[in-house]
């Protein structure tokens, strides 16, 4: 199964979140509400970062940073640098465009 990363989430302190999602994606409303919980190794722990990821069926799914490889294999680095260039496109695109307004 192929997977995309489609949003980080950065916990700071307690339940307040930074979500990254990448332009033109979706987040499900019910990664607001799931916390730092990893839907692969079903552990609440005071995680840092969860990726949203969505499979090529089309299932969404959160997972913890430390069980991102495990999860989708050898290529995690790949896919998160993959993300991290998309996210951070995105974020240019959206200076210049309030730069022109």
């Amino acid at each position: 199964m192929e997977h995309r990363i489609i949003s980080a989430i950065d916990y700071l302190s307690g339940e307040d979140a930074i979500y990254r999602t990448l332009a033109g994606d979706t987040l499900p409303t019910r990664f607001h509400e799931l916390g730092a919980i990893c839907e692969h190794c079903n552990q609440n722990r005071q995680r840092k970062t969860v990726y949203v990821l969505i499979g090529d069926t089309g299932g969404y799914s959160q997972v913890g940073s430390t069980c991102l490889r495990e999860y989708i294999g050898a290529d995690a680095d790949l896919l998160v640098t993959a993300y991290r260039d998309q996210y951070e496109a995105d974020e240019d695109e959206r200076i210049r465009f309030s730069r022109s307004i």
